[in-house]
């Protein structure tokens, strides 16, 4: 498999991903629950009343059907038609009127209004920030997985490899030991060798296993049973840059890119709105109230809106209803509350600038140190290669032992993967930029709002 592949079908199909997916969709039906406060209403109810005495019993008739609607100016309004007849009557009474109410100072303006609106809004934009976030590293851990995957079985090929050079060596050992050229204790030192690099081979196959099986849970392979022992062969080859990465172009890029910076900034946004309402709180309720209302005598309850509304009985009214709560004491410990919460989340924001030029910082510098480390090393191996072939030179010679040439290979051997692990921190250390500069998902062309 392709790293490409590992990440696309890790982005697919991980639980985690999965699990957050749905933080999104619950995030967005909170929005819309919220919209639904501004949704018009119609509420009603019919009856009848009884009145009960040692002579007779009176009874009325009665219902009422009303239409409510709330505008974000957080103005109240409601059209009604209403019925009573009582059982001396022989007609009854409709009205159909209108009332009014609209706050001017508490719970005032659009903003008030539609603060819990707002709030839910920006909620669902941070629960997609923090899918994207989701998605970002888990994109990392299998990039990381899969170099780990490589640098493994290629530890395993030069164990095989040391391995085969140790029989080898163990076979001209014997044969040499047979014709008295070498003494036993060379033929000793060889076959110790031998079990050595048995053993070192047993450890790194497990060793790959492993890392294979941390791949296949990130990928949910374990779902099809097919995969469960199917080995994963990497494809995909490391590569090294020859090229700086420009520390102030970096940090600007992850200023701009980081969902967790952005997700912060968010959550300020929502203290700040948070600490509005509640300073709204603090200020008296004064609501002004109007009401309509026409009446007339209708026949039955169907006819109360044609009567109602062609009769010049005319009710109005207008007043101020004023409430003012003394001491408030629980409103202003809502206020400072909200204040001491936006000031910790100031503080989260200047904390988390600071974590982000230092992990940026530290992911170019183990970028550019990684480079150097594999031009170094991959000048030690072409080294310990000539030191080697020398050596065996010297043997076949008669003026060297099995115990030098046995220490050159495991020297060779070491300088190899040096180099190879360099290799793999150079390309670790890719992933870890792009992670802390927030682009890991833009090699993979992921559009992670299609995602949602």
């Amino acid at each position: 498999m392709s790293i490409e592949e590992c990440v696309l079908k890790a982005l697919e199909a991980n639980y985690d991903i999965a699990i957050q997916r749905w933080a999104v969709s619950s995030a967005a039906s909170r929005v819309l629950s919220e919209r639904g406060a501004f949704e018009p209403d119609i509420t009603g109810y019919a009856g009848r009343s009884e009145t009960s005495s040692t002579n007779s019993t009176d009874g009325t008739d009665s219902g009422e059907l009303k239409l409510n609607t709330r505008f974000v100016t957080g103005t109240k309004l409601s059209l009604y038609a209403r019925y009573s007849a009582a059982d001396e009557q022989s007609n009854g009474t409709g009205r159909v009127g209108i009332e009014f109410s609209q706050p001017l100072l508490r719970d005032f303006g659009i903003k008030a209004t539609r603060a819990p609106l707002v709030l839910a809004q920006r909620n669902a934009e941070i629960s997609r920030h923090e899918f994207a976030l989701r998605m970002i590293n888990t994109a990392t851990e299998v990039e990381a997985d899969y170099w780990q995957l490589v640098l493994a079985r290629e530890r395993l090929a030069v164990q095989q490899a040391s391995l085969d050079s140790a029989r080898e060596l163990e076979a001209l050992t014997l044969q040499r030991a047979v014709a008295r050229m070498m003494s036993e204790s060379d033929t000793i030192q060889a076959q110790a060798a031998v079990y050595e690099r048995e053993a070192n081979v047993v450890r790194a196959g497990e060793n790959v296993r492993r890392i294979e099986d941390g791949i296949k849970e990130k990928l949910s392979l374990f779902a099809d049973p097919a995969y469960w022992i199917t080995a994963i062969i990497p494809t995909t080859k490391p590569v090294v840059l020859d090229t700086d990465v420009d520390f102030l172009a970096a940090l600007h890029i992850s200023l701009e890119h980081r969902e967790d910076y952005y997700s912060e900034l968010l959550r300020l946004r929502n203290l700040d709105l948070d600490l509005y309402t509640a300073k709204n709180q603090l200020l008296p309720k004064l609501d002004l109230t109007a009401s309509g209302e026409r009446q007339d005598e209708a026949a039955d309850a169907g006819r109360t809106f044609d009567a109602a509304s062609s009769s010049d009985q005319e009710v109005w009214s207008v007043f101020l209803r004023l409430e003012l709560p003394l001491g408030n004491k629980e409103a202003r410990a809502r206020r400072d509350s909200a204040y001491a919460a936006k000031m910790q989340q100031l503080l989260r924001i200047q904390q988390l600038e600071l974590r982000i030029i230092r992990e940026v910082r530290r992911a170019i510098d183990a970028l550019n140190t990684n480079r150097r480390l594999v031009a170094a090393t991959e000048k030690a191996v072409e080294f310990e290669q000539k030191k080697l072939e020398n050596e065996q030179i010297k043997l076949d010679l008669g003026t060297s032992s099995t115990d030098n040439v046995v220490r050159f290979i495991q020297s060779l051997n070491q300088a190899r993967l040096s180099y190879v692990q360099a290799v793999i921190d150079y390309n670790l250390a890719q992933s870890r930029l792009a992670q802390v500069q927030g682009t890991t998902l833009n090699q993979y062309e992921m559009d992670v709002a299609d995602e949602y």
